[in-house]
């Protein structure tokens, strides 16, 4: 997984969104992960994927 500042996020030039449209990205804050963000079709397999365990 890649990551990104916070900041990166607010940055028209990032291509941060881009790239969680493939995979997750890690947000970190003071080089500490704070969120992820991924595309909703990541998250619905995830999802899908605990409910069969």
């Amino acid at each position: 997984m890649r990551q990104f500042s916070l900041g990166d996020i607010h940055n028209p030039h990032s291509n941060v969104l881009e790239q969680a449209a493939t995979e997750p990205i890690i947000l970190t804050s003071e080089s500490q992960a704070s969120y992820v963000i991924m595309s909703a079709e990541n998250y619905e397999q995830l999802i899908n994927r605990i409910a069969q365990l």
